[in-house]
């Protein structure tokens, strides 16, 4: 271990220093992988249920926090949706995506974004392929 000259470890800024995670990423470190519910197969036009597993972590007393579901698909295109936050960091609701001229597989993702912060992610659930039909 490596201790700065006041005791502490001193792990982040060397980590920065080495190449790894900034001072600033390691700091605002949020959970990855969620597990949730989401549908195999999105149909455009058509309400997609899908539910948390996993909750989203709590915002700041104050603060209001969303779920974004996004459906990521072809080159640089994508369509996204919102569903509330419960008490609890629970969600659930259906999503719909319209889109047209694509097919085959897409990429389907959930994040919980805290509003009040512009935005920024609380926590990022596992993406899932999902198969398009238009």
């Amino acid at each position: 271990m490596i201790r700065s000259k006041l005791g502490l470890l001193a792990s982040v800024p060397l980590l920065a220093l080495a190449g790894g995670v900034s001072a600033a990423a390691a700091a605002t470190a949020i959970p990855h992988g969620l597990s949730w519910q989401y549908p195999h197969t999105v149909t455009s036009g058509v309400a997609a249920a899908v539910a948390s597993v996993s909750r989203c972590p709590a915002v700041p007393s104050g603060d209001s926090a969303v779920v974004q579901v996004t459906l990521s698909y072809g080159v640089g295109g994508s369509n996204s949706d919102t569903l509330p936050i419960g008490t609890g960091g629970s969600w659930k609701g259906t999503v719909n995506f319209v889109f047209s001229g694509v097919g085959g597989t897409a990429t389907i993702s959930a994040e919980c974004l805290d509003l009040s912060r512009g935005g920024v992610p609380l926590a990022k659930y596992k993406p899932h392929t999902v198969t398009l039909v238009s």
